[in-house]
C-alpha cells in the first residue's frame, strides 16, 4: 500500500507571516512609546508651569502683606493727628463752633473712626499673616464677653430699629485666650450682621456649651448668602454680591480677622446656614477650658 504523503506548510510562508506580525508588533509598541513620551514630556511642561505658578502666587502674596503691612503703618500717624484736631475743635479749644460747623466735624469724626478702624484690620491681617500677632492667654468669661458685645451693638443697631439681643448657657463657659482679640472677633461678626439686616431686623447671640466646646452663633435676618463661593468671605478683600442691589459699606476684611483670631484660639468659624433673603447663621467654635484643646497653639503654661 502506498503510503499517503502529507503536505507540509511551505517555510518561507510561515516565515513571511511571523515577521509581518513581528513587524506590526514593533510598530505598535513604537507608537505607543511615542505617544507616552509626549504624554509625560506634557506633564512635566505643566508640572514646571505649576510650580512657576505657585512661585508667582507666593511672590504676589509676600507683596500684599507687605504692602497691607506698610500702608497701615503710614497710615496711623495722620489719623491719629486728624482724631486729635477733631477732639481739640469738639472741645472748644479754638473758640466755640456754630452749629454747621459742629456738624461737619461730627462728618469728620464719624469718617476719621472708620478710617480708623479699616486701619486697624489692615494692621491685624498683616500681623496675622506674618505670623507677628500676640495674643494673652487668660481665663475668659464669654457670658460676661458676649453680653457686652450685645449691649454695644444694640445701641447703635436701634438707629435703623435693628434690636441686638443675646441668650446665654444655663451655665458657666469659659475658654483660655485673649479676651480682647476674641471680643474684637465676635464684634465683627456681630456688626457684619447688622450691616447687612434689613431695618427693623434682628440679630441673635447665642452662647452655649457643646462637647468640649464653647460655641457663640450669631444669627441675623438679613441678606444672606449664595452657597456657590461663599466660604470666599473668609478671604481678605472678598465680598460677596448679595444680589438686592444695596451699597454696605466697608472693604472685606471684617470676617478675614475674625478667622485669624479664632484659629490662633485652636477654634474655627462655621457658616451654619445662609441663603439669600433668609439670613446667615455662624458660629464661633472655642475649645472649653477645661477641655484637653484649652490653651493656645504654643502655650506651655
Amino acid at each position: 500500500m502506498a503510503e499517503k504523503r502529507r503536505d507540509r506548510p511551505a517555510a518561507s510562508n510561515t516565515s513571511f507571516r511571523q515577521s509581518e506580525g513581528a513587524q506590526v508588533t514593533a510598530d505598535v509598541l513604537a507608537d505607543r512609546d511615542s505617544r507616552l513620551g509626549s504624554v509625560l514630556e506634557a506633564l512635566q511642561e505643566a508640572r514646571d508651569d505649576a510650580a512657576r505658578l505657585a512661585q508667582e502666587v507666593e511672590r504676589l502674596e509676600h507683596v500684599k502683606s507687605d504692602f497691607i503691612a506698610v500702608a497701615s503703618h503710614e497710615l496711623t500717624e495722620p489719623m491719629s493727628v486728624i482724631r486729635l484736631y477733631c477732639d481739640m475743635l469738639a472741645s472748644g479749644v479754638y473758640g466755640e463752633l456754630a452749629e454747621d460747623a459742629r456738624e461737619a466735624l461730627d462728618v469728620i469724626s464719624s469718617a476719621v473712626a472708620r478710617m480708623a478702624s479699616i486701619v486697624s484690620n489692615l494692621t491685624d491681617v498683616a500681623s496675622f499673616e506674618h505670623g507677628v500677632a500676640t495674643l494673652s492667654a487668660e481665663e475668659v468669661d464669654l457670658d460676661a464677653l458676649t453680653r457686652g458685645c450685645a449691649e454695644e451693638h444694640a445701641r447703635t443697631a436701634s438707629a435703623r430699629g435693628i434690636t441686638v439681643e443675646c441668650s446665654h448657657a444655663p451655665c458657666s463657659v469659659r475658654v483660655r485666650g485673649d479676651a480682647v482679640r476674641l471680643r474684637q472677633a465676635l464684634d465683627n461678626l456681630v456688626g457684619n450682621a447688622v450691616k447687612y439686616s434689613y431695618d427693623a431686623g434682628s440679630v441673635q447671640i447665642e452662647l452655649s456649651a457643646q462637647g468640649g466646646d464653647a460655641v457663640i452663633r450669631v444669627i441675623d435676618e438679613g441678606q444672606g448668602m449664595p452657597r456657590a463661593g461663599r466660604e470666599a468671605v473668609f478671604e481678605p478683600f472678598r465680598r460677596l454680591d448679595h444680589g438686592d442691589g444695596r451699597q454696605v459699606p466697608g472693604i472685606g476684611l471684617g470676617l478675614s480677622v475674625a478667622e485669624h483670631i479664632v484659629v490662633a484660639h485652636g477654634g474655627r468659624i462655621d457658616i451654619e446656614h445662609s441663603a439669600p433673603g433668609e439670613g446667615s447663621a455662624f458660629a464661633i467654635r472655642l475649645p472649653l477650658i477645661d477641655s484637653d484643646a484649652g490653651t493656645l497653639p504654643g502655650d506651655h503654661r
